[in-house]
């Protein structure tokens, strides 16, 4: 019988080693990422669409609607093929949920994640107090990918919300990614790994 591989534990080296390391990723202050604007707002708009913070300390780089031109209520469905009369989208692109409305928002931008990182899609707090929510959040840009930027949005209460081009819709919080490296263990040593909460979820550890 082929014997099973022993489990290999870190040793306090490598645990050193490994915090040392997010250490000197995290002092870093800027992370380069490469950009391209794919379209830009009117001319007379303050803004560029490019993502910006609104202060010096905030997490979240704001993303924001800017839509083709001829941007139609179709072309915001998540699945084209089925229609959805919770969402209008006007000829000047102008995008009207109702409850229940889904919407797939372009941001007019493509960006290249660097590899060991993420780039999250999370709401805007103003946003969801209005019942405006990321429909996968926090959505992920992985950093392989090329294609543009776009953005999940429901309606879940039950008034109406309108979004005009160059619109906040959400914010991009990019963050490090850590390769697992999976081991296999029997049940006995696995049961060995005991916790206090143990197999308790969904609520086990109160309201």
């Amino acid at each position: 019988m082929d014997e099973k591989p022993a489990t290999v534990i870190p040793t306090l080296e490598d645990i050193r080693a490994a915090v040392e390391l997010e250490l000197e990723r995290a002092a870093s202050s800027t992370l380069p990422v490469s950009i391209h604007l794919l379209r830009t707002l009117p001319a007379d708009a303050e803004q560029t669409g490019l993502p910006a913070r609104k202060t010096s300390g905030a997490a979240g780089w704001d993303l924001r609607y800017v839509p083709p031109s001829g941007f139609k209520a179709m072309d915001a469905r998540p699945e084209k093929g089925v229609p959805n009369a919770a969402v209008s989208v006007s000829p000047l692109g102008v995008v009207t949920l109702y409850q229940g409305g889904c919407v797939k928002l372009p941001t007019g931008i493509r960006i290249a994640v660097p590899e060991g990182y993420e780039a999250q899609i999370r709401p805007r707090s103003s946003l969801a107090a209005k019942g405006l929510i990321i429909t996968n959040s926090p959505g992920t840009i992985d950093s392989d990918y090329r294609g543009e930027v776009k953005v999940l949005l429901t309606m879940a209460q039950s008034s109406t919300i309108t979004i005009m081009p160059g619109d906040s819709i959400a914010q991009l919080v990019f963050t490090p990614v850590y390769e697992p490296e999976f081991q296999v263990c029997s049940e006995t040593e696995f049961n060995e790994l005991t916790t206090e909460r143990g197999a308790g979820g969904f609520g086990s550890t109160g309201a």
